[in-house]
């Protein structure tokens, strides 16, 4: 059998899956079980359904490819429009006396940022002009430095 390697195989979030041509026994909603295609990640090697990969659901991948995708995450949101022409990204967060603190960061160290609160279950929504990321029991802000802009 021609093993795939961690590269092959179908993004489905951190995950590289394969179809293993052998099939999983899945219960249904009305409680019948029936089987389903088995797929593989190829980085991990668990074995799960093609939804339980589509929905998060298959777990944790290696901390290597999680990384990776946390990346890639914040790499997307960085890319959106609020971002365009963005030299730089202003972050505010609460300091430790919960008073808001504003800090400027360059392109790498905002995607580390973002990734690490994505990796730690923060959540996003987007505002008027920032980003707004819900994480350690807090609300972050990441709003677009402009050359010439004075905002600090």
């Amino acid at each position: 059998m021609n093993r795939l390697t961690a590269e092959s195989g179908t993004p489905a979030g951190p995950h590289r899956i394969t179809n293993t041509g052998d099939e999983i026994e899945h219960t249904a909603g009305d409680g019948g079980k029936y089987g389903v295609d088995a797929f593989e990640c190829t980085t991990c090697h668990t074995r799960a359904t093609l939804a339980d990969f589509q929905y998060g659901r298959a777990g944790k991948c290696t901390d290597k490819a999680e990384g990776a995708w946390s990346r890639e995450r914040a790499d997307t949101l960085l890319n959106d429009t609020t971002f365009k022409n963005a030299t730089a990204y202003a972050f505010t967060s609460p300091n430790a006396n919960g008073e808001p603190s504003t800090h400027t960061y360059d392109r790498a160290t905002a995607r580390e940022a973002l990734a690490m609160w994505q990796r730690s279950g923060g959540t996003h929504t987007w505002g008027r002009g920032e980003l707004r990321v819900k994480c350690f029991g807090a609300t972050h802000y990441v709003r677009p430095v402009l050359t010439g802009d004075v905002r600090n």
